[in-house]
C-alpha cells in the first residue's frame, strides 16, 4: 500500500524505500532529477471526469519507474498512466470530503521529514541520493525543502488524510487493503475516464 502513496511530488518518501547498493554507476536519482526537470510537455494523455490528466506527473512517475525502479518504458507508461488517474480521483474525492491539508501542514511536513531523514540510520546515503537528485533538477536544497516538495505532500497527504477516514474501522491490515483497493475501483468504475490511445 506504501508504493500507492508514492508519486513524483514524495520524493523522498521513494529514496527510503529503494536499494541504494544495488545501483550501477551513474545514479539513478540525479539522472531521474534531470528527467523530471526537463521542459513542460504539450503531449495528451486523456481526461478523467472532463479534467486533463497531467502529462508532467505521468512523465515524471513513469521516468521514476524506469531510471530507478528499473522498469521497461512500456509498462512504466501504462502504470504511470494508471497510477495517476488513481491518484487524481483520489485527490479529488479528497477535495469533495474537506480532507485537504493546507500549505503550511505540507511545510511542517516537509521540515519534518528533512529532520527524519537527517536521523535515518542511512542517512548517508539518503542525503547522497537527495543530493544527487537535487542537482539533477538543477535546484538549492533549501528550494528543494521549502517548495519543491509541499505540493507533492500537500496532495499525497490529503490523499492519505482520505485514506485514514475510510479505513478507520478497520483494524485488520489484510482487510484494509481489500477496502482501499476496493474504494479505488469504485471511484474508477463510476469515473469517466477517457484515453489517448497513441
Amino acid at each position: 500500500m506504501k508504493k500507492k502513496l508514492i508519486a513524483a511530488g514524495i520524493i523522498t518518501t521513494l529514496i527510503l524505500s529503494v536499494s541504494i547498493a544495488s545501483f550501477a554507476s551513474e545514479d539513478p536519482f540525479f539522472t531521474f532529477g534531470q528527467s523530471i526537470s526537463s521542459k513542460e510537455t504539450n503531449e495528451h494523455v486523456g481526461t478523467v471526469n472532463n479534467e486533463e490528466i497531467d502529462p508532467k506527473e505521468v512523465r515524471n512517475y513513469q521516468n521514476y519507474l524506469e531510471h530507478v525502479e528499473k522498469m521497461q518504458s512500456k509498462q512504466a507508461r501504462k502504470e504511470a498512466i494508471n497510477k495517476i488517474v488513481e491518484d487524481t480521483l483520489l485527490y479529488n474525492q479528497a477535495k469533495k470530503s474537506n480532507l485537504m491539508i493546507s500549505k503550511k501542514e505540507a511545510i511542517d511536513f516537509a521540515k519534518t521529514q528533512r529532520e527524519q531523514l537527517e536521523k535515518a540510520e542511512n542517512a548517508d546515503e539518503v542525503k547522497k541520493s537527495i543530493n544527487n537528485l537535487i542537482a539533477g533538477l538543477g535546484i538549492s536544497e533549501e528550494q528543494y525543502w521549502d517548495s519543491y516538495v509541499v505540493e507533492g505532500y500537500m496532495k499525497y497527504n490529503s490523499i492519505g488524510k482520505l485514506r485514514a477516514e475510510i479505513l478507520k474501522d478497520v483494524e485488520d491490515v489484510n482487510e484494509q487493503g481489500k477496502v482501499w483497493a476496493d474504494f479505488i475501483k469504485g471511484l474508477k468504475q463510476s469515473a469517466k475516464i477517457e484515453l489517448d490511445t497513441n
